[in-house]
């Protein structure tokens, strides 16, 4: 591990002064940084400790929102009671992240800035091809014919890696934004939209500007929120990037979805909002079978079709369940 400086930010703004200097990284938890720094993925000259801002890591609540610092610890967000009451998704992805010592280390903003867990990205050398590693050298996971462990969704000829955070999938189906600060002042993203797809440049991992800082997350308060659930699919149940996962909401008069939210993650670099299942869905009765039949019929149809069938049909047995869990709430 190369040697770097080591610098202690005690506010938002001694933290922007610091990230505006070159060859510059911020550390919060540790938990994913120090990883990245010994497989050689990344080499800062300078670390920039965030922990000590205290303004980062509140959890709030106002009229329409729960409010959360990037700094917020995964499993005191997780044990909130208002996040737990008004959003049960989001406290139910943070509990099945990591092993418990992950989340008290974690923070909500270091996990949704975490890198791929794809094993040709992580497998510490630069001999093996990995376009999101070292741009324009390929994607051995496209070569090697890969599909479980990859994308269904959003992949491109240079990139077929997923994106491991379940929060980003939870906040993609609330509809939550993801504020971030720069020299230029505060912006604010749409959650689904926070991460990108890999395109032509893999290594861009989301859509924050150079010298930008995540602060907040605003999760929005209200009956769709507090009908929702939160599952993941994995080979075992702890320390393991799901397989499939899903986030889904939904707001009934009597047994009829009015309203349904549905996000998946595993399946893409971001979380993939299902908005034609969401409104194939919508009006039907969760408990007949024309409820079943519109949302596989939904499901089938999202493009490609070439994409792996057993991972697609794990992703549509998992979104019914988490939507009659949901409804059932």
């Amino acid at each position: 591990m190369r040697e770097f400086a080591f610098v202690r930010a005690t506010s938002v703004a001694d933290a922007l002064a610091a990230i505006g200097a070159a060859d510059t990284m911020c550390i919060a938890g540790g938990v994913e940084l120090l990883n990245l720094m010994r497989e050689g993925i990344c080499a800062p000259g300078t670390l920039v400790d965030l922990s000590g801002i205290a303004e980062l890591s509140q959890i709030s609540m106002t009229g329409s929102a729960l409010v959360i610092g990037a700094l917020a610890r995964l499993s005191d967000v997780a044990a909130d009671a208002d996040v737990v009451r008004e959003c049960p998704a989001m406290a139910q992805a943070l509990e099945q992240i990591g092993s418990p010592q992950i989340r008290n280390a974690g923070t909500v903003g270091g996990n949704l800035l975490q890198r791929t867990r794809c094993p040709y990205f992580r497998n510490g050398t630069t001999d093996v091809p990995c376009n999101k590693r070292t741009p324009g050298s390929g994607c051995a996971a496209l070569l090697a014919g890969a599909t479980r462990a990859f994308a269904l969704f959003g992949r491109s000829g240079a990139c077929i890696a997923t994106h491991p955070s379940d929060l980003a999938v939870a906040l993609a189906a609330l509809d939550a934004q993801i504020v971030v600060r720069g020299p230029s002042g505060e912006r604010v993203l749409a959650a689904q939209d926070f991460l990108r797809t890999p395109g032509t440049t893999p290594q861009r991992d989301h859509n924050m500007k150079a010298h930008e800082l995540l602060v907040r997350i605003i999760v929005p308060r209200g009956a769709l929120a507090r009908r929702s659930v939160y599952l993941k699919v994995r080979d075992r149940a702890a320390y393991q990037s799901a397989l499939v996962s899903v986030a889904a909401a939904v707001t009934l008069q009597g047994k009829t979805v009015k309203r349904a939210a549905i996000a998946l993650g595993g399946v893409a670099h971001r979380p993939w909002r299902l908005a034609s299942v969401e409104a194939a869905i919508q009006g039907k009765r969760h408990d007949k079978p024309e409820f079943h039949d519109a949302l596989v019929t939904a499901m089938q149809a999202i493009p490609p079709k070439s994409a792996d069938a057993t991972k697609r049909a794990i992703a549509v047995r998992a979104v019914e369940r988490a939507l009659r869990e949901a409804a059932a709430s």
